[in-house]
């Protein structure tokens, strides 16, 4: 592939569908022709070599054609905020994935539009005769639209590569006595860790009695199945909207 006058760069990537398994794997190799997103002038590296593989599981082959895949490469920048270069998006119903596919692609410049911040799972336990209300973190899809048929992978030029799914395990346990179940509620928040400045949150879920859709269901099904821990994915609210969406005064 030529270069062509797209002033974002390009990036170098590889398809392939496993029909037996239902497993997409995503290889992101390199990047070139950078455009220079600091003040100096540069992205550094300005042509990073990433050689990361990703796999999307058990999707099959009628569903993986409704959606979209999206790759983004951000100019990392430690102490700062993280510029955004350029975005592939690829409707996979385009896509001939009966063989394994390997080219470059340019960068479009990047789209503004707000998106969810992701989703997270966690599960719930509580038991009555102890009153041991029990939390436990899983899994984020952060800054991905998982329940809208949107695939992200974010790539930062800093040789590191950022995968839409992050795996992580956080345990919480509390005292909570059977007659304060009606008023209590749980909120979970994910923030963006950061070593030097302050911790920004990325999205908020509130789960409890009050609460409405998945928020109230989990919190159900907790409490009408004791001793049971129940595992639940939630859409993250941003956190500038998350007083107005939930259910907590």
């Amino acid at each position: 592939m030529t270069a062509k006058a797209n002033k974002m760069g390009r990036l170098n990537y590889k398809l392939e569908y496993d029909f037996k398994t239902t497993n997409l794997t995503v290889s992101i190799m390199q990047a070139a022709d950078l455009v220079a997103m600091d003040s100096g002038g540069t992205s550094d590296p300005y042509n990073p070599t990433f050689n990361e593989t990703f796999v999307f599981k058990n999707i099959p082959f009628g569903d993986m054609m409704a959606k979209t895949l999206m790759i983004q490469c951000f100019d990392f920048d430690r102490f700062g905020k993280h510029d955004q270069i350029g975005e592939i998006r690829l409707p996979m119903c385009q896509i001939d994935l009966a063989a394994c596919w390997e080219g470059w692609k340019d960068l479009d410049p990047p789209d503004d539009t707000e998106e969810s911040p992701g989703d997270v799972c966690f599960s719930l336990r509580y038991v009555p005769t102890s009153g041991k209300f029990t939390g436990k973190a899983a899994r984020a899809c952060l800054f991905a639209l998982a329940h809208s048929g949107l695939f992200m992978i974010s790539c930062f030029v800093s040789n590191a590569l950022l995968s839409d799914l992050i795996s992580f395990t956080r345990r919480f346990t509390f005292e909570l006595k059977p007659e304060q179940l009606p008023n209590a509620h749980l909120i979970l928040t994910c923030l963006d860790y950061d070593r030097i400045g302050t911790c920004d949150p990325i999205g908020k879920v509130a789960v409890g009695p009050k609460q409405e859709g998945k928020g109230l269901q989990h919190w159900m099904d907790m409490v009408n199945t004791p001793r049971r821990p129940i595992v639940q994915w939630h859409t993250l609210i941003d956190p500038d909207e998350f007083l107005k969406a939930s259910k907590v005064s």
